[in-house]
């Protein structure tokens, strides 16, 4: 009765179980009436431990709201005490300032890399898990940056980029020669940090 009132399936009058119900089942059963209140209120469940360490790492809850979660589903004292600090090294290290930014480095160096074909589906997809994407996740991605690589295929390559601005060809979006301000737009548009780029000019 606690499973379907948490799924909204029909009790034996007709409608979704409710409290009244419930209490008229607990009645009508070999449990004394005056513990249906507590039944009730004890009638959801509560994440898995696998997914609560997921949570925690998606930062979606806290460790200590993963601790508290732990401790409804009646995992011992000592074990939570365990989780609780194990996902509390994991906020810390994941939300760490050096943590982020080398993520953002890592995503900016394959979606470059991938876009430019230098990398393969093959060799993304644990970069990607590295990053905590998951196989749907990847799919996703993969599928916009396949979309993306193919528009960059129909505009000119870093290399004739540099050679239409070092040789000054006319640039047909501006009718002027290219300019480096041209170029590095152009090259920072394919995925180049404005640094890397300035690097590939001067090459």
């Amino acid at each position: 009765m606690a499973t379907a009132a948490a799924r909204g399936i029909n009790g034996p009058d007709g409608k979704p179980v409710d409290r009244a119900q419930f209490l008229k089942a607990i009645a009508q059963s070999d449990i004394r009436p005056e513990y249906g209140p507590t039944l009730w209120d004890a009638r959801f469940l509560y994440p898995s431990l696998f997914q609560l360490s997921r949570l925690v790492t998606a930062g979606a809850i806290t460790a200590d709201v993963a601790a508290d979660w732990a401790t409804k589903d009646r995992y011992p004292p000592e074990v939570v005490d365990v989780l609780r600090a194990f996902w509390r090294g994991g906020t810390t290290a994941s939300t760490d300032a050096h943590v982020g930014k080398a993520q953002t480095q890592l995503w900016t160096t394959l979606h470059r890399s991938y876009i430019a074909g230098e990398s393969t589906k093959t060799a993304a997809r644990p970069v990607l898990a590295s990053l905590g994407m998951n196989t749907a996740a990847q799919d996703a991605v993969l599928a916009l940056w396949d979309t993306e690589r193919g528009l960059v295929r129909k505009q000119l390559t870093p290399a004739q980029i540099k050679k239409a601005y070092t040789k000054g060809i006319k640039n047909q979006a501006t009718g002027a020669t290219w300019t480096r301000d041209d170029a590095l737009a152009a090259l920072i548009e394919r995925g180049y940090a404005t640094t890397e780029a300035n690097e590939f000019l001067d090459l």
